[in-house]
């Protein structure tokens, strides 16, 4: 029981961490200054909602045991992460961050009709969290910048939800049996093992044509392809592996969405 309490904890730790690297690879693609207090809470706010969602008593497919020792310093956590976000985030952001926190609530509480949660409607849990991401990674960033191409924001918004996909799907394969017995309906629960192969390998070449796109048009510097080479690992790690999916290769997908940094931060300091 603690070794699951503690891997959750690590897994909302590498999501945080991923949120603050997406984050930034965002302000360097679209060629703005990093709004590194935005970064800070944007990464603290992922942590938050991830622990939150684990540690909650209505959340049986995620939860280890339930604590109120453990809990209590989420929720205080999190009010100070909503004070620190009025007084850093711009309205056209907190907007944004309004939206995705009511989304959290509808997708971790009980209070749609029948007592039942946002994640619990079919199929809903993926395409909710990987909007939830495309949305605190690159919206949310950008609506923090001035004088940004509403184009180019669009393209890598589009981008990097297909980045995240194949990681998002392959995070419900462990838990496809749990999931199905709390009511939740996910493609990894739903699929076959070679159909749900197909769509994350799909949604893996998607990004990637996305990138290339996005090249060609250029809305973006050309290392954005090295970018999308991290999808292609993710692609190539869940088609090898997916039949035996280990914990340690659900932890080695989850790092690789920090991927995008290492040719970020090379171009910035190669020019």
């Amino acid at each position: 029981m603690a070794d699951k309490t503690c891997l959750r904890w690590i897994e909302s730790l590498l999501a945080a961490l991923a949120c603050w690297g997406l984050g930034l690879v965002t302000y360097c693609l679209l060629g703005v200054s990093p709004d590194f207090p935005a970064l800070l809470l944007l990464a603290a706010c992922t942590f938050l909602v991830y622990t939150l969602d684990g540690e909650l008593p209505f959340s049986p497919e995620d939860r280890t045991s339930y604590s109120v020792l453990r809990l209590a310093p989420v929720v205080v956590g999190a009010v100070v992460a909503v004070l620190g976000a009025v007084l850093t985030f711009r309205r056209e952001a907190l907007f944004v961050i309004a939206v995705l926190a009511a989304t959290s609530m509808l997708y971790m509480l009980p209070i749609l009709p029948g007592r039942r949660r946002l994640k619990e409607l079919p199929m809903a849990k993926t395409g909710i969290v990987s909007i939830g991401w495309g949305f605190s990674t690159v919206l949310i960033p950008a609506l923090q910048s001035a004088d940004v191409s509403v184009t180019a924001v669009l393209w890598l918004l589009a981008y990097r939800i297909a980045f995240l996909a194949p990681n998002i799907l392959a995070s419900d394969w462990p838990d496809r049996s749990s999931d199905l017995e709390a009511g939740i309906r996910t493609p990894a629960n739903s699929l076959g093992t070679p159909q749900f192969m197909i769509l994350c390998r799909g949604a893996a070449a998607s990004a990637a044509g996305i990138a290339l796109v996005c090249v060609i048009g250029g809305y973006f510097p050309v290392w954005i392809m090295a970018d999308a080479f991290g999808v292609v690992i993710s692609g190539a790690i869940i088609g090898s592996r997916m039949r035996q999916y280990p914990t340690r290769y659900r932890l080695i997908i989850d790092g690789i969405a920090l991927w995008p940094l290492a040719p970020a931060l090379i171009s910035q300091f190669s020019f």
